[in-house]
């Protein structure tokens, strides 16, 4: 069974994977799929620069949480952790990358995506914030993400 990037999703992240587990047959895998907490940082470190330019608290600029709950998102380390008590054995593999994005508007065009941005009355302060602080340069954005192998 595959579950990639959908645990965030959830409400009831522990009732998911005792459902996982119950669903999985005996001898089966589940192959779940994270980002790592590190994932994206420079993403993000600009958003958090560029957001008391939109009168935000840099703090609270960058939902990392893709469920939109409040506090920190499920990463690899909590999802391995989650994952081990009903699964017993959980084999991690990491994955790390790095964007080269040679332009400013796929960037812009991220965080305008982003809901921090979306729920402003004005999204394009933000937007702006983060455009003044890009340099023209190739953009540098390291990845990594990680495949959770639970039996």
């Amino acid at each position: 069974m595959l579950a990639a990037h959908m645990l965030y999703h959830v409400p009831d992240r522990r009732a998911a994977v005792r459902e996982f587990r119950r669903i999985t047959r005996p001898g089966g895998l589940l192959l779940v799929v994270l980002n790592g907490a590190d994932h994206l940082r420079e993403l993000r470190a600009l958003v958090h620069t560029a957001a008391p330019d939109a009168g935000l608290r840099a703090d609270a600029a960058w939902v990392w949480s893709d469920s939109g709950q409040a506090g920190p998102g499920l990463d690899l380390d909590a999802g391995a952790e989650l994952l081990a008590g009903p699964f017993g054995t959980v084999e991690r593999h990491d994955f790390t990358s790095e964007l080269a994005i040679p332009a400013a508007q796929p960037v812009l065009d991220y965080v305008r995506s982003l809901r921090v941005t979306q729920s402003l009355s004005d999204p394009d302060l933000l937007v702006a914030a983060v455009a003044s602080r890009l340099s023209g340069e190739v953009f540098r954005v390291r990845t990594h993400c990680g495949l959770l192998i639970c039996r």
